[in-house]
């Protein structure tokens, strides 16, 4: 498998798909606008938007790392199920 296959499957098991969860983490810099911080105070908001972008960040690096551990320990018996065993891991 050469590597811009192998970089394809590992993007694929991540499955960023599922990222789209992750933007919970925006929802208290939404609904704190206007009595927690003061929207107009660009420097705050830079602020409050790079905290809530790390935290994006880290839980899409959580979740696809879990997935990729779950892909790990399954494999063998994904290679068995008839739709699972097309995943990246499962398949080789």
């Amino acid at each position: 498998m050469t590597s811009q296959h192998v970089g394809s499957a590992i993007r694929r098991s991540m499955r960023p798909g599922q990222w789209q969860k992750n933007l919970i983490a925006y929802a208290p810099l939404l609904f704190s606008a206007g009595s927690g911080w003061d929207p107009s105070d660009s420097a705050t908001a830079m602020r409050l938007l790079v905290r809530a972008s790390i935290a994006f960040a880290l839980l899409c690096l959580a979740a696809s790392g879990g997935y990729l551990l779950n892909h790990a320990r399954d494999a063998t018996a994904d290679r068995l199920h008839p739709t699972k065993r097309t995943r990246p891991v499962a398949a080789g």
